[in-house]
């Protein structure tokens, strides 16, 4: 069977988990994206920190696959980071999307299934519809109620978040003429396709497809790490109130008696008098690189996943392919088995949060049961898991 898939996507979103596994299946037509490391760019990481990002632009498993690179998009974005236009960042990445769809649309020559991300799709997936093909968008988080949830979030906590900017203009419409023009759309969660439904689109639309993880063979066979005296408790992620760093926050200040200590690694987006504030038993790491987040995992016991939205929260995967049972809520996923592989608790409630966390701390019996279940649990949502579904979207 010939391949029939067209992906388009800005940046290494998922690690290109999508066009890796309908390359693996032979399905993978081309790939269409913004920067591609082939050949020498590939020793870019020695460059520092601009080198390494430009490194990481691709993936080995699609060395052979067609890539087409569209690196034009992303030099106008560059030149307004060098210039320290930071703030209109997500303006700069809505401006990106778009020139990399008008690029993607001006390259479409034949009929296929196109499948890209929001931003990237709208003249796109007009063009292949119009070619006789088929249109899926990969919305990648619950839109305009999680833009609800974290705007109370904000005024809860004034001053938190100073820097906080809204969408760029036409944003939001563009969003929801990219609904309107899928045949199909793709969430990643039970909890993005319920806000989603809320918003207008239709259920008969809408897929649910959880992202895919595949951990290195070493962490993926690596064993639970010996309990000490003290627990030590890991946050891994941007450190910004939709997250629930608030909550987490308020629920270590409650467990201040007990030995368990809270590591937060990851971009600090909360102001410096919130984290000043912030109990003595937590301690903040800041951004880490990608060698030595398996390291920070290997040194914790339990990692949490407070957010208060989430499409999907792959850190959690990752957590438990490194033996740590996970503590999140229902807005990101549905990895966490409760009682099995962690806890499932309500969104912002930082007493409920203090407590489960309590219970594994005086229960270490407990913690080690369920280090060995995440361990197990983090094998089912492999990338061959990933082509099955994407395959089974738009049966033959």
């Amino acid at each position: 069977m010939s391949p029939d898939w067209i992906c388009s996507q800005l940046g290494a979103r998922e690690h290109y988990a999508i066009p890796r596994a309908l390359h693996r299946a032979g399905r993978l037509r081309e790939l269409h994206t913004d920067l591609w490391s082939a050949g020498l760019w590939r020793h870019a990481r020695f460059l520092g920190a601009p080198g390494r990002d430009l490194a990481g632009r691709f993936h080995p498993e699609l060395d052979r696959a067609a890539v087409r690179a569209h690196p034009f998009t992303a030099i106008p974005m560059v030149g307004a980071a060098r210039l320290g236009r930071a703030a209109d960042f997500a303006g700069n990445v809505f401006r990106q999307s778009l020139r990399l769809d008008r690029m993607t649309a001006d390259r479409l020559r034949a009929p296929g299934i196109f499948f890209s991300y929001t931003g990237t799709f709208l003249e796109s997936a007009a063009r292949i519809q119009e070619l006789g093909g088929r249109a899926i968008l990969g919305q990648v988080d619950p839109a305009a109620t999680e833009e609800e949830i974290v705007a109370r979030e904000r005024e809860r906590h004034p001053g938190w978040e100073p820097g906080a900017v809204p969408p760029p203009p036409g944003w939001t419409e563009r969003r929801r003429a990219e609904w309107d023009r899928a045949d199909l759309v793709v969430v990643n969660s039970a909890w993005s396709r319920t806000c989603l439904e809320q918003q207008g689109v239709p259920p008969s639309k809408l897929r649910v497809v959880p992202l895919a993880y595949d951990p290195p063979t070493e962490t993926a066979r690596a064993r639970v790490r010996a309990r000490g005296a003290g627990v030590r408790v890991l946050w891994l992620g941007q450190v910004i109130l939709r997250k629930g760093i608030a909550c987490l926050l308020e629920s270590a200040r409650r467990l201040s008696a007990l030995p368990v200590e809270f590591v937060i690694a990851g971009p600090i987006g909360i102001s410096p008098a919130a984290v000043a504030a912030a109990p003595e038993n937590v301690r903040f790491l800041g951004p880490i690189s990608r060698t030595l987040v398996s390291r920070v995992y290997a040194g914790a016991d339990l990692f949490v996943l407070p957010t208060l939205s989430d499409g999907f929260a792959i850190t959690q995967l990752e957590a438990m392919a490194h033996g740590l049972p996970v503590i999140a809520t229902p807005r990101c996923g549905e990895v966490v088995v409760p009682g099995q592989s962690g806890l499932i608790v309500p969104p912002g409630d930082a007493e409920a949060l203090a407590a489960a966390i309590a219970g594994l701390v005086q229960n270490r019996e407990a913690l080690a049961a369920m280090a060995l279940e995440a361990l197990e649990r983090s094998r089912h949502f492999g990338l061959d898991r990933l082509t099955g579904a994407l395959l089974d979207l738009l049966p033959e």
